[in-house]
């Protein structure tokens, strides 16, 4: 009896001791291990640090639509010619009509602005001419300048292009003196342009500034 009561003894030693070593080996365990009540070890948590991603190329090189041309003055609208690539602003009041092509030996294309109101004199406000841009300043001066006296030249800058300003005179009967006529020339990569303008001459040439100021050549 007392051989059973002692093998009884060991035995519920052994189990006592087996789980007291099971939760020992829990509660000890290596890094990361959960605890008894399933909460995480704050020495376990790690933070990590949002990582900027390099941008695609594909993302890099999104095409950015260029705004559209404002308006400098009040009244004013934009003239825009898709074929030769040029626009300029004028007054609303004035009217484009297109020419051309024309044979060899002239401009390859013509738009004059006028103002229909003073019919039937039809005033010609502006004449902007489109040449090949082979074409010598000698020829566009030959053809758009005949019979008039050479009186300076001036160097200026029009839609971002070096441009020059050439004034010439005749003798005017209407006022006894000179009236005074300017062309504008200018070149891109693609032609040669040409600007006369009735604003250009004596004492409108602040409004002739003003047209000029708005030239722009189109990509």
């Amino acid at each position: 009896m007392m051989k059973l009561i002692f093998i009884s003894i060991i035995t519920a030693g052994i189990i006592l001791a087996t789980a007291f070593g099971i939760r020992f080996i829990v509660k000890q365990g290596g890094q990361g291990t959960i605890s008894e009540s399933r909460q995480v070890e704050p020495s376990q948590i790690e933070i990590i640090e949002p990582v900027n991603e390099p941008i695609s190329n594909q993302e890099e090189s999104r095409v950015v639509e260029e705004p559209e041309s404002k308006l400098i003055y009040p009244g004013w609208v934009i003239y825009k010619n898709e074929t030769f690539k040029f626009a300029l602003q004028h007054p609303k009041e004035w009217q484009n009509e297109e020419y051309g092509p024309f044979q060899t030996g002239r401009p390859l294309h013509e738009t004059l602005f006028v103002y229909p109101k003073e019919q039937p004199e039809r005033n010609v406000w502006l004449a902007m001419s489109i040449w090949d841009l082979s074409t010598p300043d000698s020829e566009i001066i030959s053809k758009s300048m005949a019979g008039l006296r050479f009186v300076k030249e001036n160097d200026l800058t029009l839609g971002g292009f070096p441009a020059k300003e050439k004034v010439y005179f005749e003798p005017s009967q209407a006022t006894g003196g000179m009236h005074y006529y300017r062309l504008y020339l200018v070149r891109n990569e693609d032609y040669a342009f040409s600007i006369t303008s009735s604003l250009c001459n004596d004492e409108k040439k602040p409004d002739c500034d003003k047209i000029l100021a708005t030239i722009e050549f189109l990509r």
